[in-house]
């Protein structure tokens, strides 16, 4: 039973490290783990796809937080921050090539919004946490999530940069 539930545990511990990694760098290789294995163990999973395991994993912290657990402060809405730039990053939706001109004049036309766009608030400036760079006090920041489109125009392929 025991390889079974290593196993597991390390499917789960490489779902949240793949989709938190900025988590994982800010709290420590040891911290991280202990948090994994802790949400392995405690949280009731209601759901059972293993692609929803980090949406589980917002609602352990979450709880976790309202519990007033000894997590960083900031935690929770970092692993959001990082969850909805994954999200935004894998919605199915599609951009018909009519309804946007990519060579178009923005001065001239009209601009068209990514259909993936999320604008999100945080009490943290969510987009600054590194390992170098905890912030402890609240700070509210306003954030924009979105995913770059790739759309194929003719026979030419157009990548816009991201912002900076």
């Amino acid at each position: 039973m025991k390889v079974y539930t290593d196993a597991l545990f390390s499917n789960f511990d490489s779902t949240l490290s793949s989709c938190f990694p900025v988590c994982k760098k800010v709290m420590g290789a040891h911290a991280w783990r202990r948090l994994a294995r802790s949400f392995f163990a405690m949280h009731r999973c209601t759901s059972p796809l293993f692609r929803q395991i980090p949406e589980e994993f917002l609602r352990y912290l979450e709880a976790e937080r309202a519990a007033g657990s000894d997590l960083p402060p900031f935690i929770y809405s970092l692993a959001h921050y990082e969850w909805i730039e994954l999200a935004l990053s894998v919605a199915e939706v599609s951009s018909a090539p009519d309804q946007h001109d990519v060579q178009g004049d923005l001065m001239q036309g009209v601009p068209v919004l990514s259909p993936v766009l999320a604008l999100l608030s945080y009490p943290y400036p969510v987009h600054l946490i590194s390992p170098s760079r905890n912030w402890r006090w609240p700070n509210r920041c306003i954030c924009w999530c979105f995913a770059i489109l790739m759309t194929k125009c003719g026979s030419s392929n157009s990548t816009p940069s991201a912002p900076a």
